[in-house]
């Protein structure tokens, strides 16, 4: 209905610290727009995020809610990742080599980030500029 629409944002919208409009979403399938951008979905409760079909995907923030998994293997213009606080168990991000920007702290379960070839283990932030993760948290090549 909306091929070329490069923007969603569905998140909770703040003033002074306050929620001025809370969304809640159980699931959201974003699949079908080629043109997708930017997404914004922080903060609405999803369970479910299905953006396999979105190759354009800059800048996901899918902070604050309750996602076990993410499935980002088709997101290869991917370069800003916020997705804090939620319940994964692991991230694979190693089609993500033009990531910049990941935000992943908040994660209790998450043990693992699958980081590309070339990935630089011993200094994440040469492959990476800015990374906030638990210390738990650790990178690995798949």
């Amino acid at each position: 209905i909306f091929p070329n629409l490069e923007t969603i944002d569905l998140g909770n919208t703040y003033t002074n610290g306050a929620v001025v409009t809370p969304n809640r979403l159980d699931a959201l399938n974003l699949n079908g727009f080629p043109k997708l951008k930017i997404l914004r979905c922080d903060g609405v409760v999803l369970t479910s995020l299905s953006v396999a079909e979105n190759p354009e995907l800059s800048t996901l923030d899918c902070k604050n809610n309750r996602l076990q998994e993410l499935n980002l293997s088709g997101q290869t213009a991917l370069t800003t990742l916020f997705c804090s606080d939620n319940f994964f168990t692991e991230l694979d991000l190693s089609q993500n080599t033009n990531l910049t920007n990941l935000q992943c702290q908040g994660n209790p379960d998450l043990n693992v980030i699958y980081v590309w070839d070339g990935f630089d283990l011993d200094n994440p932030q040469n492959s990476i500029a800015e990374i906030t993760k638990d210390d738990h948290t650790q990178f690995l090549r798949k």
